[in-house]
């Protein structure tokens, strides 16, 4: 479990899922027949990520680069490209009014409609806007060709720039809820780890001796489950951690007594024979509103903080 969920996190994060439907939602909420998402790769393209209404093959779509600040705009090759580079949104209500910008290229057409003389009759209107964190360029979302009308309108042009901010919100929220797992997940493995990677060598050395001392080995062995229980115990509150943020649920009323009351058979199973984990208050009670999240993130820092006292509590402490 700890090895599939260190790599889950580890790779490069697998967007399609969202992504599509992010383009499904924008579409229906804009009634478009096309919309698309462009995302900045790890070399500093924008990429197509999802499109919903897109007439070519997936191998058809074109990537853009993005230009310096001090480009001109006829050097900018793609209006995808110029709205990045510029970060600024773009609204064309005819083909010929798409054509007399001095960076379009045409790329769109082939994949889309068959080729320029089709976009020509095809094409009715679009508009695409960046997609902005902080003035960090994120992408790029585009919808075209309303249904029923002839063109997008100044209400549309509100909606998708209100839609634009939350695809923003989506994938900074999932950005940081990477960048929060990943280094308390490391940081909590870490010791565990070098500890059963330490005794399993202890282990290792005395099995190969010709005649190994079997309580040594047993005592290798109580070693070995600890830091094994300890990244077990971790992997579980991650993982229902990543549960409950899909899966939220309302705040409940929590005793946080009670609460840690069941923490210490996990947390004495941790210990060393001599140090003991009790739990001391002055009150019976104390009651405070938790949601499932919440109450996971509450045992992981419990588990950091008894841990750390654990490995630094002298013996009988």
């Amino acid at each position: 479990v700890p090895a599939t969920l260190a790599d889950a996190l580890v790779r490069p994060f697998e967007t399609a899922e969202l992504t599509d439907k992010i383009v499904g939602m924008t579409a229906e909420t804009l009634d478009a027949k096309v919309c698309s998402l462009w995302l900045v790769d790890e070399s500093g393209k924008l990429h197509h990520k999802a499109s919903r209404g897109f007439a070519g093959a997936p191998t058809e779509m074109p990537d853009y680069l993005i230009y310096p600040d001090a480009a001109e705009d006829k050097e900018i090759k793609g209006i995808t490209a110029w709205v990045a580079t510029r970060r600024k949104p773009f609204w064309a209500n005819s083909h010929a009014e798409l054509r007399k910008h001095v960076s379009w290229q045409g790329a769109w057409d082939p994949a889309q409609y068959g080729g320029k003389e089709a976009a020509a009759t095809g094409f009715h209107s679009m508009y695409a806007v960046p997609l902005l964190l902080n003035n960090e360029l994120l992408g790029v979302l585009k919808i075209e060709n309303p249904r029923n009308r002839a063109h997008f309108t100044l209400a549309d042009h509100r909606k998708c720039d209100l839609m634009a901010n939350y695809v923003v919100l989506l994938l900074a929220l999932t950005k940081q809820l990477r960048l929060q797992l990943l280094p308390s997940m490391a940081h909590t493995m870490k010791s565990p780890a070098a500890g059963i990677a330490m005794m399993l060598d202890q282990f290792s050395r005395e099995l190969a001796k010709s005649e190994p001392d079997l309580e040594r080995l047993r005592l290798y062995t109580e070693e070995i489950k600890k830091p094994v229980f300890a990244v077990l115990t971790v992997s579980q509150n991650i993982m229902a951690e990543i549960t409950a943020r899909m899966d939220p649920e309302n705040p409940v009323e929590t005793d946080l007594l009670e609460f840690l009351k069941n923490q210490l058979p996990t947390l004495n199973q941790l210990a060393p024979k001599g140090i003991r984990v009790d739990l001391s208050s002055t009150s019976e009670s104390f009651a405070v509103p938790l949601n499932r999240s919440e109450r996971t993130w509450l045992e992981i820092v419990v588990f950091n903080l008894v841990h750390n006292a654990i490995r630094f509590s002298p013996a009988g402490g």
